[in-house]
């Protein structure tokens, strides 16, 4: 039920609000700690469920968790007073402001998942393998046996991606929310607080309203000059605008016009859902070490509030690695730079916190490294230039920043931000993932740190003259159009993918229902497989997304195709390995022309229209 999952997430919300008070004493900023809430909330529930599991089960788990991080709130909110959330002046314009933001980016997320009579759908064209995936976590947390889950699409070897968003689901889930309405409210909270903190962060850096206003259009509708290109092609100004209302096709991020750089809410917010998680929890790790920076030094509010960003930083590893390793050089570039002894504090604490889930990464995990870190120059640029490629999906906004940090380099806030440019020049000389494409998870992060220094640019431009206004208009337009443009395709709603019909849905539950936790399931290696719902792990799934997390499944496929041709010595080793059942369904008959005959007369397990389970028995 969709109040269930909003109910979750407001008690997060209130959970995560009174516990800033800890470190925050000042009044007001109640809409910041809200949106910080939710942030800190949600990696809490995730995070907190997991570790409990084992002890209560996952559903008690959870129920506890929740339970405890309200009673630590409370206890914080008793011990510091509630005098600093009674708000310091009226708010209607801000209120207004923040509800043209939460409903901007509220619609399109609202396009990530959704359920209907005919099956589970996606509006968003690049979520159709992300999101298969992150159901597999979900469930494999909702159907397990409280022990950490296997990789859902790679039995035996642990799950090492950054969970705590899909843990914190499957908590909700839990407590009597659908899996579906889970994430997509999850997804939703989480982008209304991102807005707020990307405004909270602008102006607390740059000490300016209207840039602040500017900043979450920066950071979040970023993209080159496809939206110019796709207009010029059209012909016309009526040809053009159609084209431009009613888009094909992304236009910032299409292969044929070289056009790489994504918007971040079509390619990283709704198919990549850490990013959700990460990108809040990194701002305010970052905003409180800038009010650190701004109190008296050796004062208790330094201290104080160095420990806060401490605090935060400290639980980003299992939200969002990219994120955490982002902000920790941010921060650690800062400490360089400004010399305040209290920044220790910050990192030893976010050490302390860190470390914990670190080794948890580790443990168990089939990455290599050898197979993330390789010199490659340019991105994924392909054969082209890089200065062309760049000027292409970044323009106007990477000369901007440039010439941003050119003219404010003597400002507190330019050297605040310096890492913004090692973070941009490190993943243009490195190959940081096995799909070099994942770069963008730490180039996107040069963006948005530095959109603050752009947005008081462009602000400062504005107030020269009413020419200058007009040119700090059109270079904001020109920044932000193509962003747009896909942002509007995501939210008007055109395009429904089917990832899951009923059947499927069906199928999923009822593998769930007839299997233990633990089992291993022989399916085809496909990214929209239902043994994702089930909670059970695939002995080989999308080898898409296997590759591109650097795990090792040499000599799977060759095994999947000889079991399904009914090879008894496949049969054994698969038994040896833990499967106990195998799928024929639509995909296995695809890929495996004697699936039906190899397992048509084993003991069967499971049926829903075309899917069958069948018992994975030797002779």
């Amino acid at each position: 039920m969709p109040a269930l999952a909003w109910s979750t997430w407001a008690a997060c919300a209130a959970a995560g609000l009174l516990l800033t008070l800890a470190w925050d004493r000042t009044p007001g900023r109640l809409a910041e700690r809200a949106a910080a809430g939710v942030a800190i909330g949600v990696t809490l529930l995730g995070l907190g469920s997991a570790a409990l599991a084992p002890l209560l089960g996952f559903a008690a788990a959870s129920a506890s968790t929740l339970t405890l991080l309200l009673l630590a709130a409370m206890t914080v909110a008793a011990r510091a007073g509630l005098v600093a959330l009674k708000p310091r002046r009226s708010a209607s314009a801000a209120l207004a402001l923040g509800l043209v933001g939460a409903v901007a980016i509220a619609v399109p997320l609202s396009r990530a998942v959704w359920v209907e009579p005919a099956g589970l759908y996606t509006g968003g064209d690049h979520n159709l393998g992300d999101l298969p995936f992150h159901l597999g976590i979900v469930h494999a947390f909702l159907h397990g046996d409280g022990s950490r889950p296997e990789h859902p699409e790679l039995s035996g070897v642990a799950l090492t991606y950054s969970w705590a968003i899909d843990a914190a689901a499957a908590a909700a889930a839990a407590l009597g929310a659908e899996p579906a309405s889970a994430l997509n409210s999850q997804g939703i909270a989480l982008g209304i607080a991102l807005v707020g903190l990307l405004w909270a962060w602008g102006h607390a850096l740059t000490g300016s309203r209207a840039a602040a206003c500017l900043v979450p259009a920066l950071v979040l509708l970023n993209g080159g000059l496809g939206v110019f290109r796709l207009a010029a092609e059209a012909g016309g100004v009526e040809a053009a605008w159609a084209a431009l209302v009613r888009a094909s096709h992304d236009v910032t991020i299409h292969d044929p016009w070289g056009l790489r750089w994504g918007n971040a809410l079509a390619v990283l917010l709704i198919p990549q859902r850490a990013f959700l998680l990460g990108l809040p929890l990194g701002l305010y790790a970052s905003l409180l070490a800038w009010r650190a920076l701004e109190a008296e030094p050796g004062s208790a509010e330094e201290r104080r509030t160095m420990l806060g960003a401490g605090a935060v930083l400290g639980l980003m590893p299992l939200a969002h690695a990219h994120s955490f390793a982002a902000t920790g050089l941010l921060l650690a570039v800062a400490a360089l730079l400004f010399r305040r002894l209290s920044f220790w504090r910050l990192f030893a604490l976010a050490a302390a916190l860190a470390l914990p889930q670190a080794l948890a990464l580790a443990a168990g995990s089939g990455t290599g490294l050898g197979r993330f870190v390789a010199f490659h120059v340019g991105w994924d640029r392909g054969e082209r230039g890089v200065l062309a490629f760049w000027l292409q999906n970044a323009a106007p906004y990477l000369p901007l920043a440039l010439l941003a940090f050119a003219l404010l380099w003597r400002e507190r806030v330019t050297r605040f931000l310096a890492a913004s440019a090692l973070l941009f020049v490190v993943p243009n000389l490195l190959r940081l993932s096995p799909w070099i494409w994942d770069n963008v998870k730490l180039l996107y992060w040069a963006h948005v740190a530095a959109a603050p220094l752009v947005a008081l640019l462009l602000v400062r431009l504005a107030r020269r003259g009413r020419t200058s206004a007009v040119g700090a208009a059109l270079l904001l337009l020109a920044s932000v159009a193509s962003g747009a443009s896909d942002g509007w395709r995501l939210a008007r709603g055109g395009r429904a993918h089917r990832v899951f019909d009923a059947d499927a849905l069906a199928f999923g539950a009822e593998v769930a229902r007839v299997t233990r936790p633990g089992e291993r399931l022989l399916t085809a290696p496909t990214y929209d497989h239902p043994a994702l719902l089930s909670g059970r792990a695939q002995y080989l799934g999308y080898e898409g997304h296997i590759w591109s997390q650097g795990l090792d499944a040499s000599g799977r496929r060759e095994r999947v195709a000889a079991a399904y041709a009914g090879d008894p010595a496949a049969w054994r080793e698969l038994r040896a390995a833990g499967l106990t059942a195998a799928v024929v369904g639509p995909h296995e008959r695809a890929a495996f022309a004697g699936a039906e005959a190899a397992f048509g007369g084993r003991r069967l397990l499971a049926r829903r229209g075309p899917w069958s389970l069948y018992a994975l028995e030797l002779e």
